[in-house]
């Protein structure tokens, strides 16, 4: 939800105070995402190599065991010898094995049916032949009969022979029935313990092998991968300054911007900073970002999240979001009573800017400030009622003289006096002319 809505008001953790979210604001106004980008990449990459190093590194006591395990393992399956056939062939030749006797007893009938038999089809069919040709002497049709029927022995003899040649594959051997069922049930064992498959199998003995050989040269890898880690960490130091640099020249420039809109929204005296200060590299660089905020003349600059109140801080994030309106990517913003406890006049600023923020996002306002609400494209009120006791709620679209009504409303009164109609119609009428 984070991601598609940003809620601001009175009574929701506001994420100008998150630290990485302060961050990731600088980040985005001084486009530093490249050589965030660089950095990370840099970070993910050391990661890598220290937990690498980390496990050759770890509790060597039982690595002597862990070499005989692994050593059993490649052992087992390589003295199995499988193959592909062992997954698909296998089965299919313990079946012809096991019923060897029948297929041999039935095979041999059929194929003496068809070609062998001394009253076998084919001869049968090619006497018929002999006896179509006299006929086509005689009855032309009978010479396309026995074209059709030459197609037919053709393929009776062809069925005989592929009879035939199973035939001679299949013996009825009961040492080679034993053999298939001692490969069958190797072949089980074998997935029963590393793998629903050959190929599983197969991937279970590369796997210990790589690890044998991590391990058989454990003390060299070791040295490798620390020279590695040097030069990354020396790497990413650089690359952790650089970014630290073009933080640091965006950070002046944010804060001015800030200052500036927070300026035309009422805080005509106050000041913003943006600060940062040195710390371990992380996985988003050396640096720790923080916001300062003195709202008021003669108060120090201190950490935002120590000193600006709910209505302050939904003002400065008004200020941030104007500022970033090109950069942010949540499309749905809330200001919930961001217009609460100021005057008419910063309530205008207050509408002006939200209006230029909702050139890029879609903005929603909860206010009861008739110079802010009238900067709304569209108008809804928020009327409650209570039937058969119970309360409530209902949200309706306002058109154009609904809107006038409710804008005179919130002015004073509904009604009240043709001067306060007056006054509603003029501010909206001088938001509309507004760009």
């Amino acid at each position: 939800g984070n991601l598609l809505v940003d809620i601001h008001g009175p009574n929701d953790h506001q994420s100008l105070l998150d630290q990485n979210f302060q961050r990731d604001v600088l980040d985005a106004y001084g486009r530093c995402g490249t050589a965030l980008k660089t950095y990370q990449e840099l970070w993910h990459e050391l990661k890598g190599f220290e937990e690498q190093l980390q496990t050759l590194t770890g509790d060597s006591s039982g690595i002597a065991a862990e070499i005989d395990r692994l050593q059993y393992i490649v052992d087992e399956i390589n003295q199995a010898a499988l193959t592909e056939s062992d997954e698909t062939d296998l089965v299919q030749q313990h079946a012809e094995a096991a019923n060897a006797e029948q297929i041999l007893s039935l095979g041999g009938d059929i194929a003496a049916a068809l070609t062998d038999g001394d009253a076998s089809v084919f001869d049968l069919l090619v006497n018929i032949q002999s006896q179509l040709a006299e006929l086509a002497r005689v009855l032309p049709a009978a010479a396309e009969w026995r074209n059709d029927l030459q197609g037919t022995t053709v393929q009776i003899q062809e069925i005989g022979g592929a009879i035939n040649e199973l035939l001679s594959r299949i013996e009825n051997d009961p040492d080679n029935l034993r053999r298939l069922e001692e490969r069958m049930a190797a072949v089980q064992r074998l997935k029963r313990k590393y793998g629903h498959t050959v190929q599983e199998i197969l991937a279970a003995r590369e796997k210990s092998e790589a690890r044998l050989n991590d391990l058989a040269t454990r003390t060299e890898q070791i040295e490798r991968l620390e020279k590695e880690i040097a030069a990354l960490k020396k790497h990413l130091s650089d690359k952790a300054a650089t970014l630290s640099c073009a933080r640091a020249k965006a950070a002046g420039k944010l804060a001015r911007a800030i200052t500036a809109e927070l300026h035309g929204l009422g805080f005509m005296k106050s000041g913003f900073a943006v600060d940062l200060s040195s710390c371990e590299p992380t996985a988003d660089g050396a640096d720790v970002i923080s916001f300062g905020f003195a709202p008021n003349p003669g108060e120090p600059m201190r950490a935002l999240k120590a000193i600006a109140s709910s209505g302050e801080i939904a003002r400065v994030m008004l200020a941030v979001k104007t500022v970033l309106a090109s950069h942010d990517s949540i499309p749905v913003l809330v200001f919930d009573e961001i217009d609460a406890n100021i005057g008419g006049e910063i309530g205008r600023a207050v509408g002006q800017k939200m209006r230029r923020v909702a050139e890029n996002r879609q903005v929603i306002s909860i206010t009861h400030l008739p110079q802010s609400a009238v900067y709304g494209r569209q108008h809804y009120v928020v009327t409650k009622d209570v039937v058969k006791g119970r309360t409530k709620m209902r949200i309706s679209a306002l058109d154009a003289a609904e809107r006038t009504d409710e804008i005179a409303r919130m002015l004073g009164g509904k009604g009240l006096t043709s001067v306060i109609e007056s006054h509603a119609r003029e501010l909206l009428a001088s938001a509309a002319a507004k760009p």
